[in-house]
């Protein structure tokens, strides 16, 4: 470490990359080193130990700064102290007692999400080849998100639907949804004419048997957790 000293003070402090990897940083440190010189990296620890460590250069591979695999959330409203990309599998589901059996259309269901903070933003498509409601009751949800929603009340989440095809009725296919409060779930709607109010989808609606890339839905939107 190079440390410049200007008029009794310090102007500034400069890191020199090591060939090797130092030990493991201590408390209140920084540390940069390169791994055979390719690719530079600074780890800087505050005093409870926590590491934040930037990798890298602008072209190089998996470049940026990597955050712990389990938050560590900071009570600093303006701090931000997570970030996540993933998969994650949509699956029918109700608010009560959830449907029979269902054989799920591989190419037709997929989960993305990007999490930021507490916000996470989800993309996603969801499609049956056969489909038994069952004993099913209760409203018609999307299950499987890949964080719980918030608890506060009122605090929803949103879901904008992009396209719905193939389910038991063409005027009552969903076209937006809610995310539920402390849940990994969210509520479908539909609207009772063009111009009608929304209202939630019911077992009844989905299409049952065989019917191949049924009750298709593409969809995306966030919630907060």
């Amino acid at each position: 470490m190079t440390v410049n000293i200007n008029a009794g003070n310090i102007s500034s402090v400069r890191l020199v990359e090591q060939s090797s990897a130092p030990s493991t940083p201590t408390s209140g440190s920084a540390r940069l080193y390169a791994n055979n010189e390719s690719l530079p990296k600074l780890s800087l620890v505050d005093d409870g130990g926590t590491v934040t460590k930037f990798l890298g250069n602008s072209s190089g591979s998996g470049t940026g700064i990597t955050f712990p695999a389990t938050q560590d959330a900071s009570s600093n409203a303006n701090t931000l102290d997570d970030y996540e990309e993933g998969t994650w599998t949509p699956v029918w589901t109700t608010d009560a007692t959830g449907f029979g059996s269902i054989n799920y259309n591989t190419a037709g269901t997929f989960g993305i999400y990007t999490k930021i903070g507490d916000t996470v933003y989800v993309t996603g498509g969801i499609a049956t080849d056969t489909f038994a409601v069952g004993s099913a009751s209760g409203n018609v949800q999307v299950g499987g998100l890949p964080y719980t929603a918030n608890s506060t009340a009122n605090r929803f989440g949103g879901i904008c639907v992009t396209y719905a095809l193939t389910f038991a009725s063409t005027t009552r296919r969903p076209f937006s949804g809610i995310v539920q409060n402390n849940t990994t779930k969210f509520w479908t709607y539909y609207r009772t004419s063009s111009e009608g109010d929304v209202t939630n989808a019911a077992t009844g609606d989905m299409r049952t048997g065989t019917n191949s890339n049924a009750n298709k839905m593409y969809f995306f939107g966030f919630y907060q957790i």
